[in-house]
């Protein structure tokens, strides 16, 4: 594998490699997916919420097995994601883990993601989720549609 031929942040494929910062650009684009399900869920139902998760889900394990080549380990190692918390502080310490900078047997080093897509997947993941949460929030699907609060009852 050639740096022309590094994995797409997005996609179905599990050769090649990644970056910490592609890893992390990856993370942000599931999160920006399963956010517009949310508020695609809200819409027209809970299946776009079902599509969401499966494909946050599969990326998410695709991005930690790219990850993994990255440092030379094998993709089963992924399994520790089906660990409760292991997984949560073993998918934070792959942001921090250095890669091979030579070429491994899953490829080439890749080239790490720019810094202006960083800061603006950043962003955008930033104003996704925030969108999401008042489109959920504004929704009558979420509520009980009881505006009424708790109050003292009253001297009659």
């Amino acid at each position: 594998m050639h740096k022309t031929d590094q994995a797409l942040l997005f996609g179905v494929d599990f050769k090649g490699r990644f970056s910490r910062s592609g890893y992390l650009v990856s993370s942000l684009l599931s999160v920006c997916v399963m956010s517009l399900a949310v508020v695609a869920t809200v819409h027209i139902g809970f299946g776009a919420f079902v599509i969401g998760l499966i494909l946050m889900l599969v990326q998410g394990v695709r991005a930690t097995i790219l990850r993994l080549h990255d440092t030379g380990q094998s993709g089963y190692m992924a399994l520790l994601l089906l660990v409760p918390g292991l997984g949560s502080l073993f998918s934070l310490a792959l942001v921090f883990w250095p890669g091979d900078v030579v070429a491994n047997r899953y490829g080439e080093a890749p080239e790490p993601a720019p810094l202006p897509l960083q800061l603006a997947l950043f962003i955008v993941t930033v104003v996704v989720v925030a969108f999401a949460f008042t489109q959920a929030e504004n929704s009558s699907y979420l509520s009980t549609g009881n505006t009424t609060t708790w109050s003292a009852p009253s001297d009659r």
